[in-house]
């Protein structure tokens, strides 16, 4: 149902016309009575008598429920609703709905705040505030914080928890619109019959995947729209250099999957720096890493398994994939996302026979003919290399050169391997690998963080 129709462009909002309450409520009822729905999604409601006939006209249809993202504020800092208005949605909707989704400065003004709501300790105190007006759920949206990382907090009013929601931020002038469209996807996931956890982290991964794909596109001098068909349409523009991903993006779990920085891991390496695994892992990834494999050779299979079922939660809450190095056992009982071989181990055939046609599989290869064998046996991607000579792998350098050549002949990611850091990493974007992956650059490190940032600068000054 239409609420009120907008004069606006990516630069701002230059006017708003409701639409009277006779006919909103003329448009819920035809489509209530008709399709009916699960699950009731509220954006802008620009005033008090609206915000009562919406409540009015749905709650006439029995037990739905309401997710209301409180639109307040444009993306562009244009404000939409009055104080009347706000007032009318906590009386009227915050307390039947299911979920509420304010932005921080939407946060800020629902609790009267005259300062801004800074750092994730000050979102959580501002949820618990939020959830004694209502709703059963809270999630406060953090992608107005400053940093390289996005906290949103999800609390439960009724038992308390809180969830904290990670992800990296994504510099792009094209976010109009993110908070509409997150509060869709919770909507439409909850309508499905998905827990509201796992609907709000899906949605999240979802709309921070379009805002990645949507980087490419110059349109109007504000901020652009977001790309919400990335999956099967991805844009390309004159500023396509200004993109994160390459046109053929590759898939998993319905998300792209970013190469660029692939860690693997090495427990002499981790334990020498007096970490766990665990937590050299997870400030890897907050420090940018896209990918991790799980590599631990000799080890007994007990110990392999207990550490993947260990990273595999972890991955899954910042949407990073967890490879296992040559184990598909391991990666079958832990229901990790996919298994890399080498040229030694069980043919990336059998692997993918194994695996299915929905796990991720990477082939080590250092010839282009090998490369083509690869994608022949159902490869998703390559490792590359070693491009230096390294202390962690036994094998001969191919060399910049010997890297050029497979990434010439190659229809599938590569990902360059070997003696990679951040002072030479950018040579082999140059070559033409979509990412590094490496082991001691960033795990023989103290700040598995810090290093893997360091990267991630390094990779986005070569590209």
């Amino acid at each position: 149902a239409i609420t009120a129709l907008t004069a606006q462009n990516t630069k701002g909002v230059q006017g708003v016309m409701g639409v009277s309450c006779e006919f909103l409520e003329q448009q819920i009822l035809s489509c209530l009575s008709d399709i009916r729905a699960d699950v009731v999604k509220t954006g802008m409601l620009a005033t008090a008598e609206v915000v009562e006939c919406v409540a009015r006209a749905v709650g006439r249809h029995g037990l739905i429920k309401w997710v209301v993202d409180p639109v307040m504020v444009a993306t562009s800092g244009h404000e939409l609703v009055g104080s009347a208005a706000v007032a009318a949605m906590k009386e009227h909707l915050f307390p039947i709905a299911h979920i509420i989704t304010p932005n921080l400065p939407e946060a800020a003004l629902l609790l009267n705040k005259t300062s801004q709501i800074e750092g994730v300790d000050a979102m959580i105190a501002a949820a618990k505030l939020l959830a004694r007006m209502g709703p059963q759920w809270v999630l406060i949206k953090g992608g107005h914080m400053e940093g390289g990382m996005c906290s949103d907090v999800l609390f439960e009013s009724s038992t308390g928890s809180v969830t904290v929601i990670e992800g990296r931020y994504v510099p792009s002038d094209n976010t109009h619109g993110t908070g509409c469209t997150l509060a869709s996807s919770i909507a439409a996931l909850l309508a499905q019959g998905m827990p509201t956890i796992d609907a709000v982290t899906k949605a999240k991964h979802y709309v921070w995947d379009a805002i990645r794909a949507s980087c490419a596109l110059g349109l109007g001098g504000g901020h652009g729209p977001l790309n919400h068909q990335y999956v099967t349409a991805h844009w390309a523009s004159p500023w396509a250099e200004r993109s994160l991903l390459r046109a053929a993006t590759p898939m998993y779990r319905g998300r792209m999957v970013d190469y660029s920085v692939y860690a693997v891991t090495d427990d002499g390496m981790i334990a020498a720096q007096g970490l766990s695994l665990a937590a050299a892992v997870e400030a890897a990834v907050r420090g940018g890493v896209t990918v991790v494999q799980l590599r631990q050779k000799g080890l007994d299979s007990s110990v392999m398994l207990k550490a993947a079922r260990a990273l595999v939660p972890l991955c899954r809450q910042y949407g990073v994939p967890l490879i296992i190095n040559d184990r598909v056992d391991i990666a079958l009982a832990s229901d990790a996302d996919g298994v890399h071989v080498g040229q030694d181990d069980m043919p990336c055939a059998d692997v993918r026979r194994m695996l299915g046609p929905h796990k991720i599989v990477g082939v080590s290869v250092k010839t282009p003919q090998l490369m083509a064998q690869a994608e022949r046996d159902g490869a998703d991607y390559v490792g590359t290399g070693a491009v230096y000579p390294t202390s962690t792998k036994d094998t001969t350098a191919i060399g910049l050169a010997g890297l050029s050549a497979v990434c010439r002949a190659a229809s599938l990611p590569v990902v360059a391997i070997g003696g990679l850091n951040a002072a030479n990493c950018g040579e082999t974007i140059r070559a033409g690998a979509v990412g590094v992956a490496v082991v001691s650059a960033v795990f023989n490190t103290p700040d598995p963080r810090a290093a893997a940032q360091a990267l991630v600068q390094a990779l986005a000054a070569a590209r």
